[in-house]
């Protein structure tokens, strides 16, 4: 989203963003984590990256792993943390 000028653009502002063109957000702000702030179900999902590893080869090894072993279609919705060798989803109500 850098090139749509919403880095460092309030947290709210980045999912709305989002939200309007139903596309789901990855992100490594724990900010999103946050069921209270962001329930599931009120957006398309987010998908909260926790690795310790952030260099852009882990990144993408990470999320490729996670569209091979799973239906990403499950996450919809979703809150869906993501840490080295777990997923923890909190799906809406």
């Amino acid at each position: 989203m850098a090139d749509e000028h919403l880095a460092g653009r309030p947290d709210a502002d980045v999912l709305a963003a989002a939200i309007t063109d139903e596309r789901a957000l990855v992100t490594f702000d724990l900010g999103f984590g946050d069921p209270r702030a962001y329930p599931p179900g009120s957006h398309r999902g987010v998908i909260l990256l926790r690795l310790h590893d952030q260099q852009p080869d882990n990144v993408v090894s990470v999320l490729q792993g996670m569209a091979e072993n799973h239906d990403l279609n499950e996450f919809a919705g979703c809150i869906v943390v993501v840490t080295e060798g777990l997923i923890r989803v909190r799906s809406p109500e």
